[in-house]
């Protein structure tokens, strides 16, 4: 299987560690951030590699290469301008013909890519998780809703701890949709958009938990739901570019209804989990 790099970040928030170089180069223990996830990649059988490049890109095409001293072979794919996350490997597209992986190349992670690629016909499995997850989930909501019912004073306003419950569990649900539709759609590759629409989900979802948990002490609240909107807005960037790739003509008609569908999904969840930011961000003005 091949894998897209993702290289093109020009890491404006490590500067002045990127002011010269790009975010990929940074040194971790003794070498670049993308050579470790290189290393990943390798170490799990994936030895054919395409990097996707937009800032400084010499810098990288210089020091792997081709992709010898690695016994790989690495590829380049080179934005003349800035195409976003799933623009860079759309621009790819010619180079990959079957399923791929695609990984940054400047986030530091040591997963189990084997068993990630060999697993996605178990599907229905993961889905009858998160159904069981979901059922839980009713049943806090339902008993927020009930506690909140019976008790008179409140931590903080009624109205925002109902809205914060029933948003959450809306989360949930559409979670638990997107489970059930991958299983009755029978999907067997994934559209590379809708994976990257997935993992910005699960960093919105994340922010949201880190903002959830913080909410008794009030600190760090803001900051979990900025990262919630940074999520958001790269959401909606893929949702309208995936949306455009369905509409190009490369897909028959069932597919793009299918993959419409899901694309939708995901985005409703990622919208969802910015009203709990705005909500959460409300809660904390008003003791402020």
């Amino acid at each position: 299987m091949k894998a897209v790099v993702m290289a093109g970040g020009e890491g404006t928030r490590l500067r002045p560690l990127t002011s010269n170089q790009p975010k990929p180069m940074v040194p971790i223990v003794g070498k670049p951030c993308m050579e470790h996830i290189l290393d990943l990649l390798r170490r799990h059988g994936m030895n054919e590699v395409v990097v996707t490049l937009a800032f400084m890109p010499q810098a990288i095409r210089t020091y792997f290469g081709d992709g010898t001293t690695l016994e790989m072979d690495v590829d380049y794919s080179v934005e003349e301008q800035p195409l976003g996350t799933a623009g860079s490997v759309r621009l790819a597209r010619e180079r990959l013909e079957e399923t791929f992986l695609v990984i940054s190349g400047d986030a530091l992670c040591d997963v189990d890519l084997t068993a990630l690629v060999s697993d996605l016909g178990n599907s229905e499995r993961y889905a009858a998780r998160i159904r069981d997850l979901e059922h839980t989930g009713d049943d806090l909501t339902h008993q927020i809703i009930g506690l909140l019912n019976t008790t008179f004073v409140t931590p903080f306003d009624r109205k925002d701890i109902h809205t914060l419950a029933s948003t959450l569990d809306d989360v949930l649900d559409s979670t638990e949709a997107l489970a059930d539709l991958l299983v009755l759609l029978r999907i067997a590759k994934p559209l590379p958009q809708f994976v990257l629409q997935l993992d910005t989900l699960r960093r919105a979802v994340t922010a949201v938990a880190l903002a959830v948990r913080d909410l008794r002490g009030m600190q760090g609240v803001v900051e979990a739901c900025a990262e919630v909107r940074r999520a958001e807005r790269e959401g909606d960037w893929l949702f309208r570019h995936g949306v455009a790739e369905l509409y190009a003509g490369d897909f028959g008609a069932m597919e793009v209804l299918m993959w419409k569908d899901l694309l939708s999904e995901a985005e409703s969840a990622i919208d969802t989990c910015e009203d709990i930011a705005n909500t959460l961000e409300s809660v904390v003005l008003k003791f402020a």
